[in-house]
């Protein structure tokens, strides 16, 4: 086992988590599979920030997002959150791959990873649960005094900004609460918030109500309201002879769906955890399955680059202009000059 497993086993933080030294037995012991791992996680990183950072060029500078305006705020928004996550968690998950060690160190860092990834990763539940809800107002209330403020600017940044602002006391609960629950997990190189304490807030089933159940269930909902309505929109297109506009619905059904299938399972696996005796729990569950539920979360942060470029054809046209004149200042620089 690595050394700063039996670190944390000695200063009692995996014992705390409900590890015992015969489930102690996930760190990467080869160097080939943690690089392998290491390599998945950069290209993670890479993809992740890259595809984000053209989503909101694309989108702020050059309107290459021809959805409603309060969807494309939405998107932004989204961007930003999935960066945040990345810089806060994914970055130094993948540099304690290649250290193989923790390189926030078991204080001050490590509890900021951990507050600003619940914080990210709550803001982005309830960013997507609000397109999803905000795409079911568009198809069940057409020219309501709603649907028509979604295309107001005000109302896109007060929306936008009452979401960031509305989560920052899960950051500081996490952060100062508690801080005494965090500890590093070499299963996946991150740290993370240990859910088996028998010390944690009488707040926190609130906070988990508020910022991750409750979004979680709107999107379900919202989700499977949008899949009927299309549904009936296709039967009636088809009678008709006509067709259905998938350009939105798909934009917004694709990035609730993904989003759900990489959270619904980590949130699963720590209910499993908290309520089964570990002793009781197979090997296979509480190690590897764990780190591939995270590394669904990690793929997750990508995703939504590769739906964009599915689903919105003018993305994909900016995209391809953006690569044709990038071809052509790289073959202008590199011609010889009379």
């Amino acid at each position: 086992q690595h050394y700063f497993i039996q670190s944390n086993l000695r200063n009692g933080s995996l014992k705390g988590a409900g590890m015992n030294n015969s489930k102690a037995t996930l760190a990467l012991e080869s160097d080939s599979g943690r690089n392998s791992y290491a390599t998945f996680m950069a290209f993670v990183v890479l993809t992740s920030l890259t595809g984000h950072v053209l989503v909101l060029i694309g989108s702020v500078r050059f309107k290459a997002f021809k959805l409603n305006p309060f969807l494309v705020s939405l998107i932004q928004q989204l961007s930003a959150s999935d960066i945040t996550y990345c810089l806060a968690v994914t970055i130094p998950r993948t540099l304690s791959m290649v250290a193989n060690d923790n390189v926030l160190g078991p204080h001050h860092l490590c509890t900021w990873s951990v507050a600003l990834g619940f914080y990210s990763s709550s803001v982005t539940r309830t960013l997507t649960a609000t397109m999803a809800l905000a795409r079911v107002a568009i198809i069940k209330c057409p020219g309501t005094r709603v649907v028509r403020l979604m295309s107001v600017q005000k109302f896109t940044i007060f929306v936008a900004l009452t979401i960031w602002a509305g989560t920052t006391p899960l950051a500081f609960f996490m952060a100062f609460v508690e801080r005494k629950n965090i500890y590093f997990d070499p299963r996946v190189f991150a740290c993370v918030f240990n859910n088996r304490s028998q010390h944690h807030s009488p707040y926190q089933p609130l906070f988990i109500t508020v910022y991750i159940t409750g979004p979680i269930l709107l999107n379900i909902v919202s989700t499977a309201i949008i899949l009927s309505c299309l549904a009936q929109a296709r039967k009636a297109a088809l009678r008709a002879g006509g067709q259905v506009t998938w350009q939105g619905f798909l934009t917004v059904v694709l990035t609730s769906v993904l989003f759900c299938l990489t959270n619904l399972p980590l949130i699963a696996q720590n209910i499993a955890v908290r309520v089964q005796p570990m002793d009781e729990l197979p090997s296979f569950y509480y190690n590897e399955l764990y780190r591939m539920i995270w590394d669904l979360r990690a793929a997750n942060l990508c995703s939504n680059f590769f739906v964009y470029c599915l689903t919105v054809p003018s993305f994909r046209r900016f995209l391809g202009q953006t690569l044709i004149r990038g071809v052509k200042c790289r073959e202008e620089n590199g011609s010889p000059r009379e």
